[in-house]
């Protein structure tokens, strides 16, 4: 469905359906008046909206920061093309001005904007872009010099960019990715960093655990999270020994809290309180406490999903940009 509306909305405006624009997706992108410009269908934390992007030459916004906001609220063209005697407040609220563009989000909920809807309300961004900011025409946005190559598509985002600086940033990124190759990394001082915020961790989560007496969720996905901050600081750059120990000290994290969420329960209800005999009968009969039901399970999955989201934020970089030519 959304790769039927993106063509019709290629079909409206003229621009060209791409398999990749700025959010990652399909979009339809091109220029516009000499604006560069992308729209797509999209997702945003579950919010399903159509996004419009229209790019101008940088530093030559002249309606200041409140000059967009004043258009959005007072617009009637807008409201017409939008089809509505106001606009809904989420789509107001998403109006943005960026360093060299602006960008509008149409959210809905069960209908999506019809492209001829979409399609109207570019057209009338890009009139109102024409009144505050300069085209970006032919001049190339790296170098400033006047190019008749066409628009390219780089990582997505409709740029115009000549030739000698699409070279020179290569080179650079070449540079970059070399230097950072070069950077050593510090494996023992991630493992201690580990092992000290492990250790502290698992006493919290342990201790809170039974002070609240349940487990908390939201606390594993948190483990997760320092364990991966911690460890990527201490080795400064991260190889695959630091994702696989991210991964090893968070589970063995949680499943020490655990134990001694039920050591500490278990101590209560012990005659003679806390012991080692107890410590060892605990840890004897700590699987069948902690999984037979699945709550241990959970956890794991838990702080795994928190170690995950840091490891894949601290990716290691990515130094080249991808051009593709949109014509």
């Amino acid at each position: 469905m959304t790769q039927k509306r993106l063509v019709r909305l290629s079909e409206l405006t003229g621009l060209k359906a791409v398999p990749k624009g700025p959010w990652q997706g399909p979009a339809v992108a091109g220029s516009v008046r000499g604006f560069p410009v992308a729209v797509a269908w999209t997702r945003n934390d579950r919010q399903a909206q159509a996004t419009l992007l229209v790019r101008f030459a940088k530093g030559s916004w002249t309606a200041g920061p409140e000059g967009l906001k004043q258009f959005a609220e007072s617009s009637e063209e807008l409201r017409a093309a939008v089809g509505k005697k106001t606009l809904p407040k989420a789509m107001l609220k998403s109006f943005q001005l960026l360093e060299d563009g602006l960008l509008c989000q149409w959210p809905y909920s069960f209908f999506a904007p019809r492209p001829e809807a979409v399609a109207a309300v570019l057209k009338v961004l890009v009139a109102f872009a024409e009144r505050a900011a300069k085209p970006v025409s032919e001049q190339c946005e790296g170098c400033g010099r006047e190019t008749r190559e066409g628009l390219w598509m780089a990582d997505g985002v409709p740029v115009r960019v000549c030739t000698p600086c699409r070279a020179s940033q290569d080179e650079q990124a070449r540079r970059a990715q070399e230097a950072y190759q070069a950077m050593a990394s510090n494996p023992l001082a991630g493992l201690l960093y580990g092992l000290a915020t492990g250790a502290v961790l698992a006493v919290a989560w342990g201790g809170l655990a039974y002070l609240i007496h349940r487990i908390f969720l939201w606390g594993a996905i948190g483990i997760g999270v320092a364990l991966a901050w911690t460890i990527n600081r201490g080795m400064e750059k991260v190889n695959h020994f630091g994702r696989a120990l991210t991964v090893l000290l968070t589970l063995a994290t949680v499943l020490a809290g655990d134990y001694l969420f039920i050591l500490f329960s278990a101590a209560q209800e012990a005659e003679g309180g806390l012991s080692l005999r107890l410590a060892s009968a605990v840890a004897t009969h700590f699987y069948e406490v902690n999984f037979q039901n699945g709550s241990g399970f959970v956890s794991l999955l838990f702080a795994l999903v928190g170690a995950g989201y840091i490891l894949y934020v601290n990716r290691p970089p990515r130094f080249r940009v991808t051009y593709e030519p949109l014509g």
